[in-house]
């Protein structure tokens, strides 16, 4: 690929337990830059299968995401094409498709529509799903908060965590410095939020809208833990991915 340009998947990487609480201890530090080792947990649509894949997982100053390297000498055709490149034409033909999905219910949201069922908890930790019916509720109260600029949650929700003052002022920062009102959660939101299972815990991810923009750039993100068969809600941070 002479043009030199990346072709960006966000993707999702399993870590060792220490690994994790390392880079969840130091997430918000500006200058903590470091390299884990993880497999790859997403399959990636144009190759057959792409899970467990050995990657290095180099984590970025501030909140950014990391980055993630599969590692050269693992046999795979993903491996092959992140280090040698692909053409314009493959690149092109790899974002029409993704172009063409936008808007079309998925196998998930099909099922939903035609049986009416309710999406349901899943300890899946190979791929990401659609936030379950029962946790939308207080993800939607979290929000109604935030919309009033309450965002220690002094008000409380039910099952969620206290919010610290430190990341209470991280979230008002991050909301202002984006420069746009957040409003009250949508159900189109439910189209394109995720989670996933990291063994004792969910990782959660939500899209937030604003007054301007409609559907933005920010997410929230928490952590769902069962506890006596409940579910308590542990808010990370609001940010722009």
């Amino acid at each position: 690929n002479k043009s030199n340009h990346p072709l960006n998947y966000g993707l999702w990487v399993s870590l060792s337990e220490k690994n994790y609480r390392d880079y969840k201890a130091n997430f918000d530090k500006e200058n903590h830059e470091k390299i884990f080792f993880g497999w790859l947990s997403s399959n990636i649509s144009e190759y057959e299968n792409t899970l467990a894949i050995p990657c290095d997982v180099k984590t970025k100053m501030g909140t950014s995401r990391p980055e993630i390297f599969p590692h050269h000498d693992f046999d795979h055709p993903f491996v092959r094409d992140y280090h040698n490149g692909i053409s314009k034409q493959e690149a092109q033909v790899r974002i029409n498709a993704v172009i063409n999905r936008i808007g079309k219910p998925n196998k998930t949201q099909n099922k939903v529509h035609k049986q009416m069922t309710e999406i349901p908890v899943e300890k899946n930790e190979e791929e990401e799903l659609p936030i379950p019916h029962i946790w939308r509720p207080t993800f939607k109260a979290i929000v109604s908060a935030f919309v009033k600029k309450d965002y220690g949650l002094g008000s409380g929700v039910k099952n969620v965590s206290p919010v610290s003052e430190r990341t209470a002022k991280q979230i008002k920062e991050y909301v202002e410095d984006y420069g746009e009102l957040l409003i009250e959660l949508p159900e189109e939101t439910w189209d394109t939020s995720v989670y996933i299972c990291y063994g004792n815990f969910w990782n959660v991810l939500v899209d937030l809208y604003t007054e301007g923009e409609g559907l933005s750039d920010l997410v929230l993100n928490a952590e769902v833990r069962e506890n006596n068969n409940e579910y308590l809600f542990e808010i990370k941070l609001v940010y722009v991915p």
